[in-house]
């Protein structure tokens, strides 16, 4: 990767820091079996994630009316609630590459819930790295949406063109390119790598200690 001058990281959450993946497929079988219905794989529940819960949860539930997926959500909630750290670690090198950048302004950008991204972040003794933690329902829009982008571009007073998003789904490209600023993808999470290179992040790597490249 080419040595660039980087004055900010703006980092997408799971599949980027965490391995969340276990996790989020348990809660995601606790709900449908409230509702009687059979497990689904692992790989099939993490295909759904990366668009905040609300998606999530209609992705699980394709037949249900507004007010179960609702009352699903809810109970996907107070499930993970309890249960999010149970299997969630960081991802290789994220814990020495964060400290690495000690000097450099870093932001957290997720779709999942603002609390349970803090929650989790505390849990893990990470949130101490990160200037601001945006969820998906921090804002108006969420990923692919540049409004979380533009957000921290304003409030750190930040040139586009010294920011990069780092992020293992479609959204997060989309997010940083509709915001124009430069694009990270990470191949070993939640996404095919062949995927996400179709849109054509500047930036590829295969595992987080790469990023300390960018000095």
């Amino acid at each position: 990767m080419p040595k660039r001058n980087i004055d900010a990281f703006l980092f997408d959450l799971d599949g980027t820091l965490i391995d969340s993946s276990k996790d989020l497929a348990i809660s995601a079988n606790f709900t449908r079996d409230h509702y009687g219905k059979e497990p689904l794989s692992q790989d099939t529940i993490i295909g759904y994630v990366g668009d905040g819960l609300g998606l999530l949860i209609q992705r699980l539930f394709p037949e249900f009316s507004p007010s179960e997926l609702q009352e699903a959500k809810s109970i996907f909630q107070q499930h993970y609630r309890v249960h999010c750290l149970d299997y969630t670690r960081p991802y290789p090198g994220v814990l020495e590459t964060l400290e690495y950048f000690s000097h450099k302004i870093k932001a957290v950008i997720s779709n999942k819930p603002q609390s349970a991204s803090k929650q989790i972040l505390e849990a893990l003794g990470m949130a101490k790295h990160f200037s601001l933690i945006l969820g998906g329902d921090s804002l108006s829009a969420c990923k692919p949406d540049p409004m979380p982008v533009l957000y921290i571009l304003k409030e750190f007073s930040l040139s586009p063109q010294k920011t990069i998003i780092i992020g293992d789904g479609v959204p997060d490209i989309k997010a940083g390119k509709n915001a124009g600023i430069l694009t990270c993808a990470v191949s070993y999470g939640m996404r095919d790598a062949q995927v996400l290179k179709k849109f054509e992040p500047d930036f590829m790597i295969d595992n987080f200690s790469q990023l300390q490249d960018f000095l």
